[in-house]
């Protein structure tokens, strides 16, 4: 009976003792969090190492991969038939040949027979049609002496139908004066249709000698044709036809390309394309036409650009310069989703070192040759202003951490290029990275911190 009092008072004091123990706890975490949120003296801020974001100078460089194509494969073929009789030693597969030189030749014998013939044939129309303008003239002028004699006999029967009315004449008279008259004008007559026939007859003259002028300018042009030149400058890929082989119009005799100068084909990203037509916003290079004058074709075309192309030999590099020119299609390749694309070399054979001091040209490739794969250096000239950061201090996710006041602040920015150890980013007209204060002058870290907290105190390390 004396242990229940002691039970009872035990089950109501334990669990009073476990909350005050409780209430204890808390409040003692809180005050150690209050410490833990306290702001740490400055000499514990974490030091770090800085640079200075700095404008980019200059335009914008966008290398791609790239191989030589020929400009122009030619296959020539024979335009009139017969056997070759003349074949040069230059006409043979691999050899270099200038413009204009003789590659081959067709017999020209019945080509030249051909000449003769119409050139009788248009000789004789044109002596024809000599002797038909002489008769020409003649019924001309016999016509008009006619006239003037039907004139005369007008005026005479008028005048003796005045004196039949004052019977000066007899009937008689006036009617055979009257059938003078009507001779007079039968032979006119007859003589203006002579002379209209005379002069149809001069037009199908005139069209059967300018027929034969025409048959004699296709057999001259057909005897040119059995010499076969080089078009331009350029190599023989391959010859088809030997001497005394007999061809027939149509028939291929070489396979030319055209070395006077090159293309490579290459493809760009569309976010590379997208500064070459950024580049229209007043920043266009020379000899684009801007946005006012742009025809309607313009916007399937490519923005023309400067560039460079590179080989690689040897661990030396050589350069060529070309141009931009057009896009190889249009769109969007289906395979790589990218956009392909010429650029066009003028001077092949105008190679210079790309890296002077590592060798001499002498032993380099003396032109650029189909084939090769190169590197495009494509010159862009972007109208936006573009900035320029150490490659470390552009963090995942395209953020940069800035310096402001002692304190760290992210911004994000679009990472342009990236390129020996720099970052190209974009600053204004991209998200809120202006309004983030990224901007030339400004100081972004570099040095790698293991906690980052936006407004957190920092120290620069000084120079």
């Amino acid at each position: 009976m004396k242990e229940r009092p002691m039970h009872t008072v035990l089950r109501t004091a334990i669990p009073l003792l476990i909350l005050a123990v409780g209430i204890t706890g808390y409040w003692l975490l809180a005050g150690q969090r209050a410490l833990e949120t306290q702001p740490p003296p400055a000499d514990a801020a974490p030091l770090v190492e800085t640079a200075t974001v700095t404008p980019h100078g200059g335009g914008l460089d966008i290398p791609v991969d790239g191989v030589v194509v020929p400009y122009r494969e030619i296959t020539m073929a024979a335009e009139v038939g017969g056997r070759v009789t003349h074949k040069a030693a230059a006409a043979r597969a691999g050899n270099y040949v200038a413009g204009g030189t003789l590659l081959l030749e067709i017999d020209p014998r019945n080509y030249e027979l051909a000449v003769q013939q119409a050139r009788q044939e248009w000789e004789q129309a044109r002596t024809s049609l000599g002797e038909l303008d002489v008769e020409l003239e003649n019924f001309e002028e016999i016509s008009r002496l006619a006239q003037e004699q039907l004139d005369l006999h007008e005026v005479e029967y008028e005048r003796q139908q005045q004196l039949a009315e004052r019977r000066v004449v007899t009937a008689t008279q006036v009617d055979q004066t009257r059938q003078a008259l009507l001779q007079a004008q039968s032979q006119v007559i007859d003589l203006r249709k002579q002379v209209q026939m005379l002069r149809a007859r001069r037009t199908r003259l005139e069209s059967v000698k300018d027929g034969a002028k025409l048959r004699l300018e296709r057999a001259q042009l057909d005897v040119q044709r059995t010499r076969v030149s080089a078009p331009s400058d350029g190599v023989v890929v391959r010859d088809l036809v030997e001497v005394d082989s007999f061809v027939s119009p149509g028939a291929q005799l070489f396979v030319f390309e055209d070395t006077s100068r090159v293309e490579v084909r290459c493809n760009l990203l569309m976010d590379e394309l997208y500064w070459l037509w950024r580049q229209r916003d007043g920043a266009a290079p020379p000899g684009y036409p801007t946005a006012a004058d742009l025809q309607p074709g313009r916007h399937y075309q490519i923005p023309r650009a400067p560039a460079t192309v590179v080989y690689e030999l040897a661990g030396r590099k050589y350069a060529w310069e070309g141009e931009l020119a057009r896009f190889d299609g249009i769109g969007l390749d289906d395979a790589t989703r990218m956009v392909p694309c010429r650029v066009v070399v003028e001077q092949p054979r105008s190679v210079r070192l790309w890296n002077p001091g590592t060798g001499s040209l002498a032993f380099g490739p003396p032109a650029l040759v189909r084939g090769m794969f190169v590197t495009v250096h494509i010159h862009a000239q972007p109208s936006a202003e573009l900035l320029r950061v150490p490659e470390e201090a552009v963090r995942p996710g395209n953020r940069l951490w800035l310096v402001n006041d002692g304190k760290l602040r992210t911004a994000e920015v679009r990472v342009v290029q990236r390129h020996a150890g720099h970052a190209v980013i974009q600053a204004k007209g991209y998200g809120e990275a202006e309004h983030l204060g990224v901007s030339a002058g400004v100081r972004v870290i570099t040095s790698p911190l293991a906690v980052v907290e936006e407004g957190m105190q920092v120290r620069e390390r000084q120079p």
